[in-house]
């Protein structure tokens, strides 16, 4: 949904993705991953629009810690703030502004920007593997 909401809100944005795509493989055939490599701009905007929602769940500490000076008892119910580490503008430079641009250089996906999808769009903690 968020991808959709971005597409109808940045119409300059959504243009410039279609091209991306016709130029790449004709305007009468859907996409595929095995296209993916040939659309570079596409990557940028889903790298600039992470899917969080996911990651929005409680977690239980197993063992008490220490964390910034803050002691944390095992059992405590700790809330990921994925808005606050997306949007930190010490990591990512007017986190506001949308700009898959920040995310290319010289044609490729740039490594200079840090990948969102790195710091908060997966979850975190431990996975466990139900049997």
């Amino acid at each position: 949904m968020s991808f959709l909401f971005v597409m109808l809100t940045y119409a300059d944005i959504q243009r410039k993705v279609q091209q991306e795509i016709g130029s790449a493989i004709g305007f009468n055939l859907p996409p595929e991953l095995s296209d993916m490599p040939d659309f570079l701009y596409l990557s940028a905007i889903v790298t600039e629009n992470p899917i969080t929602a996911a990651a929005g769940g409680p977690y239980l500490t197993t063992d008490e810690g220490v964390y910034e000076g803050y002691y944390i008892p095992k059992g405590s119910m700790i809330l990921a703030n994925s808005y606050a580490m997306l949007h930190d503008e010490n990591i990512f430079p007017n986190p506001t502004d949308f700009k898959p641009k920040r995310f290319t250089k010289s044609g490729v996906i740039s490594g200079d920007v840090l990948d969102p999808g790195s710091v908060a769009a997966f979850g975190f903690g431990r996975r466990r593997v139900m049997q």
